[in-house]
């Protein structure tokens, strides 16, 4: 790649990649554990319901009961273990570049643009590799039950985006917050 296009007059300050090989406490993540009690279920599933396989007394399509935990169990070591392999697939992909006015994330063939006057807050992970998000969205979504009453339920889903696991996060970071600065007209 040699970077996203950017507007007329911006200065490239930077372009790169995130960090393409698999994470291991990606393997610890929320959406593992997760796949791992999944694997935890179906796998208690089929243990307790295989004796129906060779009951004569159980109908043909009951005795394939049994089998519905295989699913779950297929289903959790998704999760568990190809979702993290897939994400350093999908980073692989991934280009990043910062210019003097904006931010650009290109994956899938999408590019999009975040410009520096509306970053309001730019955090910074220093991994390693480390982390710099400056885009965080957080969404509201709000339910109302029609029966007894009309009682709401919501739920809040924060997502924050930015170039995630460079291996140069700091030299990012810092030329991120000056080009911030210097946009802003601070010293």
């Amino acid at each position: 790649m040699t970077g996203p296009r950017v507007e007329p007059g911006e200065t490239v300050l930077w372009q790169g990649q995130p960090a393409g090989q698999i994470v291991p406490r990606h393997f610890w993540a929320a959406p593992s554990i997760l796949g791992w009690l999944v694997v935890a279920f179906g796998a208690f599933w089929f243990l307790n319901l295989r004796d129906m396989l060779t009951d004569p007394q159980i109908p043909f399509p009951i005795s394939l009961f049994p089998f519905i935990g295989l699913g779950f169990v297929a289903i959790g070591l998704w999760n568990a273990l190809v979702s993290p392999v897939t994400s350093a697939l999908r980073r692989r992909a991934t280009h990043y570049a910062l210019t003097d006015r904006a931010a650009y994330i290109e994956e899938r063939g999408t590019t999009t643009r975040y410009p520096l006057e509306r970053m309001l807050r730019i955090d910074f992970d220093p991994g390693p590799p480390g982390s710099v998000l400056f885009h965080h969205e957080v969404k509201q979504h709000t339910r109302v039950r029609h029966n007894r009453g009309g009682k709401l339920g919501s739920r809040t889903t924060r997502r924050s985006t930015g170039f995630v696991l460079i291996p140069d996060a700091d030299t990012i970071h810092q030329r991120l917050l000056e080009a911030k600065a210097k946009l802003e007209g601070r010293p």
